[in-house]
């Protein structure tokens, strides 16, 4: 955990999550409960920097900007999700098995150390 104070019950200190997307403030990642929760920056040492090819960047003229992955770059897609729109769900599991991330119901992580 960073300096700061923050406290974040889902985090744990020198774990390596792995980040599904990210913007100008946050990374979204898997947490300790398995959620693609955004979480602010600072609060990590990023250990591996690069983003995949494919993912989608959008810039917005304030310098805000989102970076995800095609499949759930979709406006609105993590409000479904978290809405339990079964689509959204689904989509996401795929997503995660897909990359190796859902293994026996079990989802892995790696991509910055808290």
């Amino acid at each position: 955990m960073k300096l700061d104070g923050s406290c974040q019950p889902n985090l744990s200190s020198n774990k390596i999550y792995f980040v599904v997307g990210l913007d100008d403030q946050n990374y979204r990642l898997i947490d300790d409960i398995n959620e693609p929760i955004l979480y602010r920056k600072e609060l990590f040492e990023v250990i591996d920097e690069s983003i995949p090819s494919n993912w989608v960047r959008v810039d917005y003229d304030d310098g805000e900007y989102y970076i995800d992955p095609p499949e759930l770059s979709v406006t609105g897609f993590y409000e479904d999700y978290f809405d339990g729109n079964a689509v959204a769900i689904k989509k996401f599991n795929r997503y995660m098995k897909l990359n190796g991330l859902i293994s026996n119901n079990e989802k892995g992580s790696r991509g910055i150390k808290k």
